[in-house]
Order: structure tokens, then C-alpha cells, then sequence
């Protein structure tokens, strides 16, 4: 997409926050846009050492510089998880039963495919510390349909949340949200 596309303050995170309420370092954004059938997101993060070795689909991505999306709609939590790879873990969520890995509580079925369209730019290179490694930013396009809404209109409520986990090269994990904890976030469709 074109850079204009995500220009504006519409349908922006703001800077993700850690668990204290304080903006996360490296900074973090995730904007939102829809239309032609399809959700589009723009992960943007900072980060001056980018990390990932993960590079099967579907697979643990906690040991990578990697964006989580969790989209609610009719009973169900569709979870995307994007590292700086490009490497997509998908999964739907239905149930309530408790499992450590997924944060919204819920047995999750990891053979359910999004269909997302992934495109990442780095600015640096990949596991190699002490180059000029800036930023790298993803662009998501999720068909509507995969996630219930083949049928949007202006005005839908979904259920919205996202996550960026930040790795350094001695392993230590920070991680930065928007719309997880006791208020959970809302995307609204709109014109």
C-alpha cells in the first residue's frame, strides 16, 4: 500500500503501553483500515536489534520480535501472531478452558488459516547485533471473511487487541499492549 494510506491519527493504538500504563520502549504503533473486503493493519516498531530465527507458519513465535492481533467477533477469538520474519501463526479461539499460552483464556485451533497477506520491511538486518537496525514495520491484510465478517458493513464492533513483544539479543522480553487487560479494545468499522 501506499505510505498516504496509513497517514493520520484515525484508527491508531497510540503508542502501545506495558503493563504499568508507560508508553513501551522501543516505541510501538499498530493502525487500523478497512474496505475491499478486507481488514489492513500496520504494525510499526521501533527496535535497535531485531530478532527472529522462527521461520515455520504456525509455530512458537515468543522467541522473536513479533506483533500479536486478537480480533473477537460471534463467540470467537481469531489470533494472528507476525514476526519480524514475516512468519504467521494463526488461530481460533473457541472455548474457554484455560491454557498458559493464549492470554484471552481459550483453547486455541491452530489449523485454522487466516489467509492474511503479510508484507515486512526492516530497516537493519535480522540477528545481527551492532549494524543500524531502526525499525521494522509489517502491513497485514486479513479477508473478512476468515474472521466472520464477509458481509461488514459501517458501524460493526469487534472486539480488538494487540501485542508487540520485543526480544533482545541476550533474550530478555519486554512486551507492550493495546486493548488487553480489565477494559478489552474495540475496532469499529467506520466509512
Amino acid at each position: 500500500t501506499d505510505e498516504r494510506f496509513w497517514e493520520g491519527e484515525a484508527g491508531s493504538t497510540g503508542v502501545l503501553l506495558v503493563a504499568k500504563g508507560l508508553g513501551m520502549v522501543p516505541y510501538s504503533e499498530v493502525k487500523a483500515r478497512w474496505g475491499n473486503g478486507n481488514l489492513y493493519l500496520w504494525l510499526n516498531a521501533a527496535d535497535l536489534d531485531l530478532e527472529g530465527k522462527t521461520r515455520k507458519a504456525d509455530a512458537d513465535l515468543s522467541g522473536d520480535d513479533a506483533f500479536q492481533i486478537q480480533i473477537g467477533a460471534e463467540g470467537r477469538v481469531y489470533t494472528l501472531e507476525v514476526n519480524v520474519l514475516g512468519t504467521l501463526t494463526d488461530a481460533i479461539c473457541r472455548s474457554r478452558r484455560p491454557t498458559p499460552r493464549d492470554p484471552m483464556g481459550r483453547t486455541c485451533d491452530r489449523s485454522w488459516q487466516s489467509g492474511a497477506d503479510v508484507d515486512v520491511d526492516t530497516d537493519g538486518t535480522v540477528n545481527q547485533l551492532g549494524d543500524a537496525d531502526e525499525e521494522w514495520v509489517v502491513e497485514l491484510t486479513i479477508p473478512l471473511g476468515k474472521i466472520g465478517q464477509g458481509s461488514a458493513k459501517p458501524g460493526i464492533h469487534l472486539r480488538f487487541s494487540v501485542s508487540r513483544c520485543e526480544v533482545a539479543y541476550d533474550g530478555v522480553r519486554a512486551c507492550g499492549s493495546w486493548g488487553m487487560g480489565e477494559r478489552a479494545g474495540e475496532l469499529v468499522l467506520d466509512p
